[in-house]
Protein backbone atom coordinates (compact mmCIF):
# COMPACT_ATOMS: atom_id res chain seq x y z
CA UNK A 1 0.00 0.00 0.00
CA UNK A 2 1.74 3.49 -1.11
CA UNK A 3 -0.04 6.52 0.61
CA UNK A 4 1.59 9.61 -1.22
CA UNK A 5 0.07 12.24 0.67
CA UNK A 6 -3.01 13.09 2.53
CA UNK A 7 -5.89 14.56 1.15
CA UNK A 8 -9.34 13.23 2.63
CA UNK A 9 -10.43 10.99 -0.20
CA UNK A 10 -7.10 9.38 -0.68
CA UNK A 11 -6.97 6.88 2.23
CA UNK A 12 -8.90 5.33 5.07
CA UNK A 13 -8.18 6.19 8.79
CA UNK A 14 -7.63 2.09 10.71
CA UNK A 15 -9.72 3.54 13.39
CA UNK A 16 -12.54 3.33 10.33
CA UNK A 17 -11.63 0.05 8.73
CA UNK A 18 -8.43 -1.66 10.33
CA UNK A 19 -8.60 -4.75 7.87
CA UNK A 20 -7.41 -2.77 5.08
CA UNK A 21 -3.88 -2.07 6.84
CA UNK A 22 -3.36 -5.40 8.18
CA UNK A 23 -0.55 -7.74 6.31
CA UNK A 24 0.01 -5.38 4.50
CA UNK A 25 3.53 -3.70 3.72
CA UNK A 26 2.90 -0.16 3.90
CA UNK A 27 4.97 3.41 1.94
CA UNK A 28 3.58 6.37 3.86
CA UNK A 29 4.79 9.72 2.76
CA UNK A 30 7.03 11.82 5.26
CA UNK A 31 4.53 14.02 7.10
CA UNK A 32 7.21 16.17 8.23
CA UNK A 33 8.43 17.29 4.37
CA UNK A 34 6.82 19.32 1.84
CA UNK A 35 3.10 18.90 3.12
CA UNK A 36 0.41 21.89 4.25
CA UNK A 37 -1.20 22.32 7.66
CA UNK A 38 -3.93 20.65 7.04
CA UNK A 39 -2.70 17.43 5.55
CA UNK A 40 0.12 17.17 8.08
CA UNK A 41 -2.86 16.70 10.38
CA UNK A 42 -4.76 14.00 9.13
CA UNK A 43 -0.94 12.45 8.50
CA UNK A 44 -0.61 12.80 12.63
CA UNK A 45 -3.78 11.23 12.79
CA UNK A 46 -2.95 8.41 10.09
CA UNK A 47 0.60 7.79 11.70
CA UNK A 48 -1.03 7.93 15.43
CA UNK A 49 -3.64 5.40 14.71
CA UNK A 50 -1.22 2.75 12.76
CA UNK A 51 1.22 2.82 14.94
CA UNK A 52 -2.04 1.88 17.96
CA UNK A 53 -3.38 -1.09 15.27
CA UNK A 54 -0.30 -2.14 14.22
CA UNK A 55 2.19 -1.89 17.45
CA UNK A 56 4.89 0.15 16.45
CA UNK A 57 6.83 2.51 18.60
CA UNK A 58 5.42 5.82 17.47
CA UNK A 59 9.06 7.54 18.50
CA UNK A 60 10.50 5.75 15.47
CA UNK A 61 8.26 7.90 13.10
CA UNK A 62 7.99 11.51 14.02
Amino acid sequence: MVITHFPHDHFIYPSSLPEVYLEKEILLKDPNTFINLSQWKRARVLYTELTGLLDIDKKSIF
